[in-house]
């Protein structure tokens, strides 16, 4: 089969490895034949450009179900909070794999964040950006939980914890100005947005694909099929490929900041061929994408963002010497003794 993998799927093998929030989701998956979109592009072709089901797996039903159609539509990589769902979102696993998360305080600013931790590294640990104070990052970590325990919405959030930075100090920009459109401005509408939605997004990935790779659910479904609703991310639009294909652990929604793009359960083969993506390290490398000939342009982010969602690498247990520099080490053991009551 094009873009197979002659690798294993790293999924637990047993129903019991599984947890039990997930084992009903994965049973429903299993008594429905066929997915309501599959149903409705099979029904009327034409449509197959119209359907592109649930924003992120979950982020209205909860993590892990499998998305029932909505109305395409595409999102700019600034695309306003209004538009994310606004009702709150579940999923148990998901909470558990952010509570999970190290705090990492840290001065260093994105790329510098990049080039200090690893793949697997940033998979463990909790930070922002140059948010080196740990009560700062407590208050984005609570509101992020909130979402993730369906307590709150996206733009409650934002707003609490506006009111909170300017109790610290921190200016709020006038909304709809400059300011609040930056992205190095803490208390900005948009930093706040992307912070919200990385975080949940991350979270949620995993929890889908701890349904989506249990083995019962990939018998039937092998396959993931690529939905871009981030502009620069359009050439992957409508790619297919096998779940256990090495791209999906680079280019897996979301992996790149604000990436809103998603992927769906796909019974079809291969429409493409991945090669050189893997790397048994956990890290981003340089790969090719082929589809009907042609090469597709599928280089790692600049900003130098990687995620790896797999199942197996989310729940790697945490590893002191695996951050090199020592003052984001020293950083990090303090937040997690204040955190531990050590």
């Amino acid at each position: 089969m094009l873009g197979a993998s002659p690798e294993a799927p790293r999924t637990a093998s047993h129903p019991e490895e599984i947890p039990a929030g997930f084992r009903n989701q994965i049973q429903s998956r299993l008594l429905d034949p066929l997915p309501l979109a599959q149903r409705l592009r099979r029904a009327a072709p034409n449509l197959e450009h119209l359907i592109a089901g649930v924003m992120r797996a979950g982020m209205v039903l909860g993590v892990g179900r499998r998305a029932e159609s909505l109305p395409r539509k595409r999102l700019s990589q600034s695309a306003p909070l209004a538009e994310l769902p606004t009702g709150p979102i579940t999923g148990s696993e998901a909470l558990e794999w952010f509570r999970r998360k190290l705090d990492l305080p840290t001065v260093l600013g994105s790329l510098e964040i990049s080039a200090s931790l690893d793949t697997a590294m940033r998979n463990q640990a909790f930070f922002c950006a140059r948010v080196a104070e740990t009560n700062i990052l407590a208050s984005l970590r609570q509101e992020i939980e909130r979402i993730l325990a369906g307590e709150l919405n996206f733009a409650d959030a934002r707003l609490l914890l506006q009111e909170f930075l300017q109790n610290e100090g921190y200016a709020i920009p006038a909304p709809g100005t400059p300011p609040d459109r930056s992205l190095t401005q803490l208390g900005s509408y948009r930093r706040l947005e992307l912070i919200l939605w990385q975080n949940t997004a991350m979270a949620q990935a995993v929890g889908q694909r701890m349904v989506s790779e249990h083995p019962a659910v990939q018998e039937g479904w092998p396959s993931y099929r690529y939905v871009a609703n981030t502009e620069r991310h359009a050439q992957f639009d409508g790619i297919v490929l096998p779940k256990t294909d090495p791209f999906w652990q680079n280019h897996y929604p979301p992996w790149d900041f604000n990436c809103r793009c998603m992927v769906l359960d796909d019974e079809g083969p291969a429409n493409a061929r991945s090669s050189g993506w893997y790397d048994a390290g956990g890290g981003a490398v340089a790969g090719t994408l082929e589809r009907g000939g042609n090469l597709v342009q599928a280089d790692m982010p600049p900003s130098g963002f990687a995620f790896d969602s797999r199942p197996d690498h989310a729940w790697e247990t945490f590893r002191w010497d695996s951050i090199e520099n020592p003052g984001l080490r020293a950083s990090a053991r303090r937040a997690f003794d204040a955190r531990t009551g050590q």
